[in-house]
């Protein structure tokens, strides 16, 4: 059974195919990113779900989201071996959409990371600044007001080579990992960001700023995910 509708009393939307990809929107660039619809299906899908649209002209827009029925008394998710908790490391994350930054945050507090939200590049780079050594990685997306991801990363590894930084984005033309690993960053994760590609990232790139015992083989190579 589906949960409650959602139904919208403005004209129908025009193009259901479109709606739930990453950037698209039918409002102004001041009012919108169009990531919403991009988040709620990726959440829905990554917890087994289905999200379907109906949607005619002049009537208005109906979403429905399906659950499997589960007759067991409580549900613990499986840990697969790649998806593993964290060690109280430190992320700095910088996105400057609130409602992504915290549901990503939360996400990853849940794992056993400690995780400082901040939402602008300039605020970020001083942030980390005041103290270098407090952080063990940075996420950060790439379009961002005043400073992208990568010229932040590019300051940030300025003070600090070795540290391992992920980038984030909805805009799979404009960046690539080819110009992610020429910037000196670990890898690239698309929008919208699921639980899985996120954690696993998380640890290549932890595991790859550790230091390399002698006779060992190189870990963590640049990676992209969610593309």
């Amino acid at each position: 059974m589906p949960l409650p509708a959602c139904v919208t009393p403005q004209a129908a939307l025009l193009d259901d195919l479109k709606i739930f990809d990453p950037i698209f929107t039918t409002k102004d660039k001041e009012k919108g990113t169009g990531m919403g619809l991009s988040i709620v299906y990726g959440i829905v899908a990554e917890y087994g779900g289905v999200l379907t649209v109906d949607s005619e002209v002049d009537q208005g827009t109906t979403f429905h989201v399906f659950w499997s029925c589960s007759r067991q008394q409580s549900f613990i998710p499986a840990q697969d071996s790649e998806s593993l908790p964290g060690r109280t490391e430190r992320i700095l994350f910088v996105d400057d959409e609130r409602l992504l930054l915290e549901m990503s945050a939360k996400m990853l507090e849940r794992y056993g990371y400690t995780v400082t939200s901040v939402t602008d590049g300039q605020r970020a780079y001083d942030f980390f600044c005041a103290d270098p050594l407090r952080f063990d990685l940075v996420i950060t997306d790439q379009t961002m007001p005043g400073m992208t991801g990568l010229e932040l990363a590019g300051k940030l590894l300025a003070r600090k080579p070795e540290l391992p930084i992920i980038l984030c984005t909805g805009y799979s033309a404009a960046i690539n990992e080819e110009k992610v690993k020429k910037a000196g960053l670990h890898g690239l994760i698309f929008k919208p960001l699921l639980k899985k590609d996120m954690t696993v990232l998380i640890r290549s790139a932890l595991a790859a700023a550790l230091p390399e015992s002698p006779g060992s083989e190189p870990v963590g190579e640049p990676t992209s995910l969610g593309g």
